[in-house]
């Protein structure tokens, strides 16, 4: 094969490995709702207003990811709120059957918003975690294949885009 004939072949592979991106970048928005990334984002100007940043830690998992901050803020905010009505909501039949304290459902309200709240960044953090893994496992395997296609007297180009074109998964492309 001539170079001419193996840039276009490269060329042509980068362009789709370009389209797959966006189309990942697009379904992404469609999940995030519209209201959702709204209420992140005045929550996020908030934060910015008070000075308060996100972690590196954080943003470094939300780009494993492919997230937004203004996702991960929105989620945090409605899973705190539903934490913050579930002990409410399943206590409520024991203070109108037993006639039990008013105080303790509020504690176990104020408990469970802290916990909805944090429980998106905890599952963040695991699914980075994994994410980090399987892309590790990726790579590795990518350069035994090159490795092999080398020592298979293939050149360096053919070699990699031999490699490259066993897989489509997000972490090859």
């Amino acid at each position: 094969a001539s170079g001419a004939s193996e840039l276009a072949r490269l060329d042509a592979a980068r362009a789709r490995t370009q389209r797959t991106a966006t189309l990942s970048d697009d379904e992404r928005e469609e999940r995030e709702s519209l209201r959702v990334r709204k209420l992140a984002a005045q929550v996020r100007a908030l934060f910015e207003a008070r000075g308060w940043n996100l972690p590196k830690g954080m943003r470094a998992d939300l780009a494993v990811m492919g997230g937004t901050v203004e996702g991960h803020l929105g989620m945090s905010v409605l899973a705190g709120v539903a934490g913050l009505f579930a002990p409410t909501v399943m206590i409520a039949p024991a203070i109108y059957f037993f006639d039990a304290s008013v105080s303790s459902p509020l504690w176990l309200a104020l408990l469970g918003a802290i916990v909805g709240a944090a429980l998106p960044t905890l599952q963040l953090q695991g699914k980075a975690k994994e994410r980090r893994r399987d892309f590790r496992h990726v790579v590795s395997s990518f350069l035994d294949l090159v490795s092999m296609n080398l020592a298979g007297g293939r050149g360096v180009p053919e070699a990699l885009q031999s490699a490259v074109s066993l897989s489509n998964g997000w972490g090859m492309v």
